[in-house]
């Protein structure tokens, strides 16, 4: 039994030493602005991929033990193994990153479970990895010039680099293992990030996480701290805007601006009407969906020149249709309902911060296929199954 548990909390630090090892790649070894596919070769690429890999081996066991709350997943994981088999037997092409990564991030919500329930997690890899991924967001936002980026790039300097997405997945996470101070500041700091970053849809949800966490930041953080705070950001964004305001009014007038001319950032209504479409008129695939690389061939197919639908919703029940849509959505709205419980009102709030904070970014831009996303079914977990005050609590 002794045995078992320290194989156990061997794997979990073996999993979050991966993570923090990617965070460090991906520092090292930026990807470009995600317009060509040469941004997505050499050396940090590849060695990414084998971390990934690797990854997904260490927590592949979790996949046959006992689950209370993620137990959805564990189809979920199941359907995209066999999705990825009849692919390959099948000589289709789509694209295997990404549907590793999807098969990684649902992978994720059963390791957790299992590992976090059976033992203490490592509070120094914690840390670390919430550390690496934060200064890895920041560093990449604030070092590559996105403003100057946005005047070469006909104002889209949210493209690209969407890793900044992460600090949405993340806010959560901070205010669960950080003391109360801490993640007030850190807050902040993200939202002076991703505000420079200028990705649309991280702001909303940021916005979104506001009225979440607002009294425990005023519960920390002096009147005076947060005065000083608003009007260096008033400061700032006024520069901003009055610099570059043109910059912002283009980021966030064509977001759902239907549009046939393939031009990224914009028309992504008509990019979903496409989709949506096509799926309404083939009924026989509405269980089962049209299986891996059906989402790039049919954007394709338009003249779209994207093979992401930027919108989970969309993607994912397109492509593992109606059952697989249930598998993945269910398991948020699960914990939305778990948190109901008395024995999750101290952390009830943050919980359901989360879960909708993702259900929102899953609209407009969507996360399945990125490593970001595991930030979420780590913060779930530890949530559950850590600061629970009733062992024996029915889920």
């Amino acid at each position: 039994m002794q045995l078992t548990k320290t194989v156990t909390s061997y794997r979990l630090n073996l999993v979050l030493f991966l993570l923090i090892a990617v965070n460090i790649v991906n520092t090292i070894y930026p990807k470009g602005m995600g317009y060509n596919a040469e941004d997505y070769v050499g050396f940090g690429y590849e060695l990414s991929k084998y971390i990934n890999a690797a990854t997904i081996i260490v927590m592949l066991p979790s996949l046959f033990k006992r689950l209370k709350v993620f137990t959805n997943m564990r189809y979920m994981v199941i359907m995209i193994v066999i999705y990825i088999l009849i692919a390959y037997g099948g000589g289709i092409s789509y694209n295997f990153s990404a549907a590793s990564r999807a098969l990684m991030v649902c992978l994720s919500f059963i390791f957790f479970e299992e590992t976090l329930r059976r033992c203490n997690v490592n509070k120094v890899l914690l840390y670390s990895y919430i550390i690496t991924l934060v200064f890895n967001i920041a560093y990449l936002v604030i070092t590559q010039d996105r403003l100057g980026m946005a005047m070469e790039n006909e104002g889209h300097i949210g493209g690209g680099q969407g890793i900044v997405k992460g600090m949405i997945y993340i806010i959560p996470l901070l205010f669960l293992v950080l003391k109360d101070k801490i993640s007030a500041y850190l807050f902040l700091f993200c939202g002076i990030v991703i505000f420079i970053s200028m990705r649309r849809t991280a702001i909303l949800v940021y916005l979104l996480c506001i009225p979440f966490v607002s009294k425990r930041i005023s519960n920390q953080i002096s009147k005076k701290a947060v005065f000083t705070f608003l009007v260096l950001l008033t400061i700032v964004a006024y520069y901003i805007i009055n610099n570059y305001g043109y910059i912002i009014e283009d980021r966030f007038s064509d977001m759902f601006e239907a549009s046939d001319s393939g031009y990224y950032g914009s028309g992504r209504t008509g990019w979903w009407e496409v989709l949506v479409v096509k799926f309404l008129e083939n009924p026989q695939n509405w269980l089962f969906g049209f299986g891996l690389g059906s989402v790039a061939k049919t954007m394709a197919d338009a003249g779209f020149p994207f093979g992401g639908a930027h919108n989970d919703y969309i993607e994912i029940i397109f492509t593992y249709g109606l059952i697989g849509g249930f598998l993945w959505f269910s398991s948020y709205w699960k914990v939305i309902k778990i948190s109901r419980l008395p024995a999750y009102e101290n952390t009830r709030t943050l919980i359901r911060m989360g879960a909708l904070a993702y259900l929102f970014y899953a609209l407009p831009s969507g996360g399945f296929q990125t490593i970001e996303l595991i930030c979420l079914p780590l913060f779930f977990n530890l949530a559950l199954n850590h600061y629970t005050k009733h062992e024996n609590t029915k889920l």
